[in-house]
């Protein structure tokens, strides 16, 4: 079976992160979050992919290559203006010939693929929509089913909309006769076009009710959270480095002076120094090639490669990449993001 990976998009809601780098490549314990994706797809069997990209696509290009480094073959599938995820997809058509599996580039999760192909070819579906309950559903979009197949769909519902927390996690297989149902090079979506019109017109659409890891890490407390919920072994993804003692977890090629203090959960990545009695952590990330300076601080952060924080400074909630001088003190830990990590502390303690 083939896969089509959804990366074309602008990830708005992750600005000024995305600004420069396109959300596919946002790292996720120094490793860019559609990797595991790649990972997951190989460790199922899946080899042959199809990457639909726009949204700064030679990055993703030069970082994926032909996917050999992977044990994969990618095909690229360019969109020269954003068609929707239904749109994109019907680019690829003609390389998509048997059923098919779809899933987002912006997503972190371990789910059985294996047992949703099962699923969606023991049912005869036309496409089948991979679902997870969730408790606060609202920004998603929420399914209404009679037993495993779809009655009704809300994107981003309302509370008096919902009789089911079952979400749509942007995980689809699809027989190639969806595509009657999508015009070329027009835009449209799975969930507010093409799901419809197949209800409609009375079409099977399965549900396979997934077990496991799921996280859209299209927001910043998402990003963070995600994070984290993989150094506590949440989710059975392999991240680069491994876990030297409780909650601290480093790459190979870390430098670190005497005197340090590591306060887990933290992950430090290759290449990275850092200097006399600096202090990391909890809930700290240092990507590729970080250097923290003499007697700082760094803390509820996730510092993106090649960041700089000087000497005798303090730095706390920060996300990206940093350039600080000495003696500075800086806090992105306003008093939301303050109870945020108390809320993700406490619901994880």
């Amino acid at each position: 079976m083939k896969a089509v990976i959804l990366a074309g998009g602008e990830g708005c809601r992750l600005r000024p992160l995305t600004n420069h780098c396109p959300k596919p490549l946002v790292p996720i314990l120094n490793k860019p979050v559609l990797e595991y994706s790649l990972e997951l797809l190989k460790r199922h069997g899946i080899d042959d992919v199809i990457m639909t990209v726009h949204y700064l696509s030679s990055a993703i290009r030069s970082y994926f290559g032909d996917g050999s480094k992977w044990g994969i073959r990618i095909t690229y599938s360019e969109e020269e203006m954003p068609l929707g995820t239904a749109g994109s997809v019907k680019l690829a058509e003609e390389l998509l010939t048997e059923p098919f599996l779809v899933i987002s580039g912006d997503i972190l999760t371990d789910f059985d693929l294996t047992a949703g192909i099962d699923h969606h070819l023991s049912h005869g579906a036309a496409a089948t929509i991979f679902t997870k309950p969730l408790d606060l559903p609202i920004e998603y979009g929420v399914l209404l089913s009679k037993e495993t197949h779809i009655s009704r769909m809300f994107e981003k519902p309302k509370w008096n909309d919902l009789s089911d927390h079952s979400i749509n996690t942007g995980i689809y297989i699809f027989n190639p006769s969806i595509f009657s149902y999508l015009e070329e090079f027009a835009s449209s979506d799975f969930s507010n076009d093409l799901f419809p019109e197949m209800i409609r017109n009375k079409e099977t659409i399965s549900l396979f009710r997934a077990e496991g890891y799921w996280s859209d890490i299209g927001t910043l407390s998402n990003y963070r959270e995600a994070q984290f919920d993989m150094l506590e072994h949440r989710v059975n993804l392999t991240p680069k480095g491994k876990e030297i003692a409780k909650g601290i977890w480093m790459e190979d090629g870390v430098t670190i002076h005497d005197d340090v203090t590591l306060k887990g959960p933290i992950y430090i990545s290759s290449n990275t120094i850092i200097h006399e009695g600096a202090t990391v952590g909890p809930h700290t990330v240092l990507s590729e090639s970080a250097i923290i300076h003499e007697k700082s601080s760094v803390t509820h952060s996730i510092l993106w490669e090649n960041s700089y924080v000087g000497k005798s400074c303090s730095l706390g909630g920060m996300i990206g990449q940093c350039q600080i001088q000495d003696h500075s003190a800086l806090a992105d830990m306003n008093e939301e993001t303050a109870n945020a990590w108390q809320e993700y502390t406490k619901k994880n303690s």
